[in-house]
């Protein structure tokens, strides 16, 4: 399975007409989590798309960025 969701810092951008359909993509992607949870045998890997967390210069190794509060 391949589930998204749109980030909060993204969810105001747009007409509200396209903020309604992502808050409801979000409200579908939850629901959908939550069952498959229930099912079991399941792995979930939350990763932003914005790809935050990137390579060190100085090692060439991934590492997680700040906490970003936005």
């Amino acid at each position: 399975y391949l589930l998204s969701i749109y980030s909060k810092k993204y969810l105001d951008e747009g007409t509200e007409e396209e903020q309604e359909a992502k808050s409801e993509r979000n409200k579908k992607t939850i629901t959908e989590m939550q069952r498959l949870m229930k099912e079991g045998g399941h792995i979930f890997w939350v990763a932003p798309s914005g790809g935050r967390d990137r390579k060190l210069e100085a090692t060439q190794r991934f590492a997680p960025a700040q906490f970003d509060e936005a």
